[in-house]
């Protein structure tokens, strides 16, 4: 069984080598009339840029909030903090809120301190103030001491 499979694999391999992987060499397979292939022989390597997407680094500081009981409020100071390889023009917003929370415009780097209350855990987006395409995120996560409890708890003196 497995020595079909390993032809198998180097009958594969011989055929993906066997296409040509150049567009000089598409161009001479399909012929020199065709309008496309002569646009794609003008058409060099080193004038192909990939564009990537500039590196954000977006941090909560502190990452987590500790509330005593499960359902109450966490109350904390954060920090979020931003960090980019070239300059942006960038929005902070609360997920599944429409309204920024700050923006900046081209920006390397930013901070933004806030006094958090919740009682569960808010992602928290960085989006191009062009496009409102999300960026990066980060988020602020809630979490509790004692579980909430089904059972009251009764107190009695005698």
């Amino acid at each position: 069984m497995y020595s079909n499979l390993g032809k198998g694999i180097v009958l594969l391999w011989l055929f993906l080598l066997s296409f040509p992987c150049s567009a000089a060499e598409l161009t001479q397979n399909q012929g020199s009339n065709m309008p496309l292939a002569v646009a794609l022989t003008k058409v060099t390597e080193a004038s192909i840029q990939q564009v990537e997407p500039a590196q954000v680094s977006f941090v909560a500081q502190p990452e987590q909030c500790v509330s005593l009981r499960q359902g109450r409020n966490c109350f904390a100071t954060i920090k979020l903090e931003w960090q980019a390889d070239t300059k942006q023009s960038l929005c902070l917003y609360q997920y599944g809120h429409k309204k920024e929370i700050a923006c900046w415009q081209d920006d390397k780097v930013a901070q933004f301190e806030f006094e958090f209350e919740s009682d569960q855990t808010v992602i928290y987006q960085l989006r191009s103030l062009k496009n409102e395409q999300v960026i990066a995120q980060t988020q602020v996560k809630v979490s509790w001491l004692h579980k909430k409890s089904s059972r009251k708890k009764r107190w009695r003196l005698f």
